[in-house]
């Protein structure tokens, strides 16, 4: 009984003692550029994003990096630009060669320079299958894909999210898309004796998700990386996941491919990463979810559906317009 008694007001020491963190952040960390893209050589579009680090003190403020010019270099001397938007993102159209190695260069609205060294040229694999398996309550989608020249070893994925939706009470369709940014998706095949990825998780959904009424349809792009990229996000993904509990990954350096030309003893945080985007899509019906499950169907808000204003689960949020991939 002693030594229970012990514990509480021992318990109750430690609660006491509870202070607000306040963690320090080095000025030399604050306004870092952060670079993040994937230079396609596979003929489609390019598309790299600059932003910023914060202070975590202060209000939150505009952190992307706007009207910075970029510069995709290549070997043979082919050299193409594009200009940062409005949300810190430069898009390449002109198509380029799974042949030659590129590089990046970046100029800021003030005249600060970065740059990349020329890049490998991986040449991903076409991605092989995408399905999915019943897990409980709902499916698991996954991927699959094989290099049989064994070159590729290091893969990531990035998917986007189409399903089509209908307003409670009304004909009108309209179809919502969905990207998850931030998110990390990436596997190795090194351990294996062949390059080979199968049933890769990529995303679970509920049976009565609403993005399953009708017809759902996932995008994935597949990418090769490098041994130096799969380990950058690798760490990144332990870092961003892991990081809060008293056993978590210690918050540690990442170090990049991308260097300041203007200050070289300035940290930039990124990797960049060159090759061939593969690209494949997905279709599950309605119908499909029913012959698992007939139980399985999205089913409105329990409040009804009333105008004004109507619930946000009742209303069709996406465009009118029918995708020209979407079938009749």
């Amino acid at each position: 009984m002693k030594s229970s008694l012990a514990l509480i007001f021992l318990a109750i020491a430690l609660a006491g003692c509870k202070v607000p963190y306040e963690p320090v952040v080095d000025k030399s960390s604050q306004d870092l550029l952060i670079v993040d893209g994937y230079i396609d050589t596979g003929g489609g579009q390019s598309t790299i994003r600059l932003t910023r680090t914060l202070d975590v003190k202060v209000p939150p403020l505009p952190y992307e990096e706007v009207g910075a010019t970029l510069e995709i270099v290549g070997e043979d001397g082919l050299s193409i630009s594009a200009v940062t938007d409005n949300n810190g993102v430069a898009t390449f159209t002109t198509p380029l060669t799974s042949s030659r190695r590129y590089k990046l260069l970046i100029t800021t609205i003030l005249g600060r320079k970065y740059a990349t060294a020329f890049l490998e040229n991986k040449r991903t694999p076409e991605i092989e299958k995408i399905g999915y398996k019943v897990d409980g309550p709902g499916i698991q989608l996954h991927v699959s894909s094989e290099d049989k020249t064994q070159d590729t070893r290091y893969y990531s994925w990035s998917f986007e999210e189409t399903w089509k939706n209908q307003g409670f009470n009304s004909y009108a369709f309209c179809w919502n898309n969905e990207r998850r940014p931030g998110s990390i998706y990436i596997a190795s095949s090194v351990k294996f004796s062949a390059d080979r990825i199968s049933e890769f998780p990529l995303t679970f959904m509920d049976g009565q998700s609403r993005k399953l009424a009708h017809i759902y349809s996932i995008n994935v792009f597949q990418y090769g990386l490098t041994k130096e990229a799969y380990d950058y996000l690798s760490k990144l993904k332990k870092l961003s996941e892991q990081i809060g509990g008293i056993f978590a990954t210690q918050p540690s350096e990442l170090t990049g491919n991308v260097y300041c030309l203007s200050n070289p003893s300035e940290k930039v945080i990124g990797f960049i990463s060159c090759g061939i985007i593969r690209e494949k899509r997905f279709f599950i019906s309605s119908s499909e979810i029913k012959k698992i499950n007939s139980d399985w169907y999205w089913r409105p808000p329990s409040q009804a559906c009333a105008y004004p204003p109507p619930p946000e689960e009742c209303l069709c949020l996406g465009t009118d317009i029918k995708p020209s991939y979407w079938p009749d």
